[in-house]
């Protein structure tokens, strides 16, 4: 797996695109120098292209996954839109992910089909 991280400052957003196949322990590095990358240049808003990738993650970790993201920066005014193709193999570790976030109250999250509406989420 690779991944970049770009600020894109006329947004005030860091841009994130990932490569390959991810592993848990991937996913974690990933959240924790991404969310240090923003703070470093005061950002709260990511966008994270999956687009790329699969994940390779069971289902046991995806559980625990949101609350590590949140314990590494995935809260208070923090956004994150995820971008995956509607047809990716991993569409239903996206989906668990985003429903497992959701049910312990990270409400700053989405995951979306389209950069587009990506952007508009995270910049209205």
């Amino acid at each position: 797996m690779a991944f970049t991280l770009e600020f894109l400052e006329d947004q005030g957003i860091v841009s994130v695109r990932t490569s390959g196949t991810m592993s848990f322990d991937e996913f974690v590095r990933l959240a924790r120098d991404a969310f240090a990358f923003g703070s470093r240049h005061g950002v709260e808003r990511y966008l994270v292209d999956h687009s790329d990738m699969t994940p390779d993650v069971n289902t046991f970790d995806i559980h625990d996954l949101p609350k590590i993201h949140e314990q590494l920066g995935l809260s208070g005014d923090v956004k994150v839109a995820v971008v995956y193709p509607e047809n990716s193999p991993g569409k239903e570790d996206f989906d668990f992910y985003q429903m497992r976030a959701w049910s312990i109250g990270l409400n700053n999250l989405r995951h979306f089909n389209s950069m587009q509406q990506a952007m508009n989420w995270l910049l209205a």
